[in-house]
């Protein structure tokens, strides 16, 4: 448990605010001369620092987008160590972090556009938090467990509101996905995890 404590310690030390910008890939949070992953900084979205250059690049938006891919995927841990410490200890507040990130979510995810790694719209497999559906459909499929573990201390209009914001766009984002390959298979994991969330 006091690991799932630090993860959500350290995530609260940033602003804890849904990014309004589409996520990118995560491939592309590398440094163009050594191929060595960026250095993640919660306080520099635009200037991303190689260690073996030991320099910041910055005025790339796609170095931009993939910052954001990572703030998707430390947001995903901060939710799933909420819900298991939630689930561990009953305390109420570890619902509400849950349910204060995905209202924030739900606000912002139907603006985003359907893109893919180059910000073009490529159907079956696009995504809209990331450039892939691939990455989506892994992400919801955590997210839609942590909304059914805090939505025992939703409200009635929190629960409606994620629904139609995140769990719904998001099934149907994934419903329109298409690939003969295993993620199909994602897809269709992402989508029965999401269904199974709906208001009855």
């Amino acid at each position: 448990m006091g690991k799932l404590a630090e993860t959500i310690a350290e995530r609260e030390k940033h602003s804890l605010a849904i990014p309004a910008l589409e996520g990118g890939h995560g491939h592309h949070y590398f440094c163009p001369i050594h191929n060595t992953q960026f250095v993640f900084d919660w306080e520099s979205p635009k200037a991303h620092y190689c260690a073996v250059c030991k320099k910041k690049w910055g005025d790339v938006d796609r170095y931009d987008w993939a910052w954001v891919n990572f703030v998707h995927g430390a947001n995903l841990d901060y939710l799933k160590a909420n819900m298991y410490l939630y689930l561990a200890t009953d305390e109420k507040r570890y619902a509400d972090n849950i349910t204060s990130m995905l209202l924030d979510l739900s606000h912002k995810y139907p603006a985003y556009k359907i893109h893919d790694r180059e910000r073009k719209y490529t159907p079956g497999t696009s995504g809209k938090l990331f450039s892939q559906s691939l990455d989506e459909a892994v992400w919801a499929i955590d997210a839609a467990r942590a909304f059914l573990v805090a939505s025992v201390e939703m409200t009635l209009q929190e629960r409606l509101q994620i629904e139609k914001g995140f769990l719904r766009p998001c099934a149907d984002l994934l419903l329109s996905s298409r690939d003969k390959g295993n993620w199909q298979v994602w897809h269709n994991g992402g989508i029965i995890a999401l269904g199974g969330c709906f208001e009855k």
